[in-house]
């Protein structure tokens, strides 16, 4: 398989730099890896134009030393491992399920708690061209945990844990329990995804990567990372529940 393309025009924020990983801010809008529809204007493509001679040597199977996604419309840490042994301990730390996850998620709906879990079994399903997330009882173990950290009517500004890692599993499960994501039209309350429409909309998915703990692969020390939430969904809160605090 053909490297991706370096691309220099894409944003590569860095949060922290080692010999052995690099974490980056992912923007929204912009896809993790190439695809069908994105071959040279994903986040790997701008990590190619820095650090395309490491990765190049990690190869295909080793996925260009992209350790793990996040969707298009979500921002935040992710990682990225610079050597072959950084990336299979970083990979291994994944499959454990011994990687600290948590987002910030703005969310419109009346919660069970103020905080808790969900633990519902995820199934991945393709329709049409998409792939959906639906929750019931034939899918894949899947774990969320969430706790407000504010609220005002029917908007709650929650920090989300979780444990596994499946596909839109945040927005798949806060729309279960009755409070999608701000600006997710695809994940809606008691009903099946829709697949025909578009997350995010005008003012963005407010969904956000926000902090990222692993274990160094080379000193064994563990490692926290912070991504401060991006000016779209600090405007978003500030909007819906004022006087919130926002930062990092």
């Amino acid at each position: 398989m053909k490297a991706p393309e370096s691309n220099p025009s894409i944003p590569c924020e860095v949060l922290l730099e080692d010999a052995a990983f690099v974490v980056l801010k992912k923007p929204v809008g912009v896809a993790s890896e190439p695809g069908a529809r994105h071959m040279r204007d994903t986040i790997l493509n701008g990590a190619f134009a820095q650090w395309g001679k490491e990765l190049a040597l990690l190869g295909a199977p080793r996925d260009w030393g992209l350790v793990h996604r996040l969707d298009r419309m979500t921002s935040g840490c992710l990682i990225i491992g610079r050597t072959a042994a950084a990336y299979d301990s970083l990979r291994g730390q994944f499959a454990a399920r011994t990687i600290g996850k948590t987002y910030l998620a703005l969310v419109k709906g009346r919660l069970p708690s103020s905080s808790g879990s969900c633990d519902y079994p995820i199934a991945e399903v393709r329709r049409g061209s998409l792939k959906v997330a639906v929750v019931g009882r034939n899918g894949d173990e899947a774990g969320t945990e969430w706790r407000t950290i504010g609220r005002l009517g029917e908007y709650s500004l929650l920090s989300v844990g979780i444990t596994t890692g499946r596909l839109h599993q945040i927005r798949a499960h806060m729309a279960y329990i009755g409070a999608p994501v701000v600006g997710d039209h695809i994940y809606r309350p008691l009903m099946p995804p829709n697949a025909n429409a578009q997350s995010g909309g005008d003012r963005g998915l407010m969904l956000h990567a926000w902090k990222l703990e692993f274990t160094h692969p080379g000193t064994g020390l563990r490692v926290l990372v912070v991504a401060p939430p991006p000016t779209e969904l600090v405007n978003r809160i500030r909007e819906l529940i004022p006087g919130l605090w926002v930062g990092d």
